[in-house]
C-alpha cells in the first residue's frame, strides 16, 4: 500500500491518501482553501487513483473541513465513529471557537454516511484497515491499523512525544491514556505511527519515552 502525506490548513493537519493499485481512501481531509483541494486533486489525477471512501479519525474541524466536498465530488461515503456525530453536526460552532471569521469561512453540519466500530475492517484494494476505537481526544476517536504493512493512522490520539489535547468538548485525559496504553501500545513495537499533526513515530518509541503515558 502506498501512503501520501499532505499538510493542510492553519493547524498543520496531516491528511493521508492510502492506495493499493488504483483504489484509494483519504484519511482526514482537512483542506480549507482551494489551493489545498487542487493539490489533492492533482495527486489523485497524476496517479490515476479512484477514491472509495472518506475516513475520519475524529470530527474536529481541522480534520474534516473538506470531507463532504470530496464525498460529493467522488460519490463516496463519509465514514467515522458514531460517538463523533455531535461534533460533525457542530462544525460552524467549532470553527468559531477557534476564531474563524464567519465572513470568510462557513461550515455546514457534516452528515456521516457510515459509522464503524472497534474491530471492523475497511478494504483498500486488496488490503485491509482495522478500526481501533480510541476515545479521549474525542468520544468517537478511532485509529486505522494496517497489520500487513505495520502502520497505524492515529489522528490526534497519539503524537511523537505527546498526546492529543483533552480540553475540547467530549475530551477526557484518563480515557485517552487508557486508549493509548490498552490498545495502541499492544500493537507491535515496530509499528509506524502516522499522526494527525507532526512527524511519524513508532509504538516502541512512545512506550519508551512518551512522558504522558510511561508512568501508567
Amino acid at each position: 500500500m502506498e501512503i501520501k502525506k499532505f499538510e493542510f490548513n492553519p493547524f498543520g493537519e496531516n491528511c493521508y491518501v492510502l492506495h493499493s493499485g488504483s483504489a484509494a481512501v483519504v484519511i482526514d481531509p482537512g483542506m480549507m482553501i482551494e489551493a489545498e483541494r487542487i493539490e489533492f486533486a492533482d495527486y489523485m489525477r497524476d496517479n490515476s487513483l479512484t477514491l472509495s471512501a472518506v475516513l475520519l479519525t475524529h470530527c474536529h474541524i481541522d480534520h474534516v473541513a473538506s470531507a463532504r466536498y470530496l464525498a460529493q465530488l467522488w460519490g463516496v461515503p463519509v465514514v467515522a465513529h458514531e460517538g463523533d456525530r455531535p461534533l460533525a453536526a457542530a462544525l460552524q460552532a467549532q470553527a468559531e471557537r477557534f476564531g474563524f471569521n464567519r465572513r470568510y469561512f462557513t461550515f455546514q453540519p457534516l452528515e456521516l454516511d457510515k459509522t464503524v466500530a472497534d474491530g471492523e475492517t475497511i478494504a483498500v484494494g486488496n488490503e485491509q484497515l482495522t478500526v481501533i476505537h480510541t476515545p479521549g481526544h474525542s468520544p468517537g476517536g478511532i485509529c486505522f491499523y494496517d497489520e500487513a504493512q505495520g502502520v497505524a493512522f492515529v489522528g490526534d490520539t497519539l503524537f511523537a512525544g505527546s498526546v492529543g489535547r483533552c480540553d475540547l468538548p467530549g475530551g477526557d485525559m484518563p480515557t485517552l491514556i487508557n486508549s493509548i496504553c490498552d490498545k495502541l501500545y499492544r500493537l507491535p513495537g515496530e509499528t509506524i505511527v502516522y499522526c494527525g499533526h507532526g512527524p511519524e513515530t513508532t509504538i516502541a518509541r512512545e512506550i519508551a519515552g512518551n512522558p504522558y503515558t510511561w508512568r501508567r
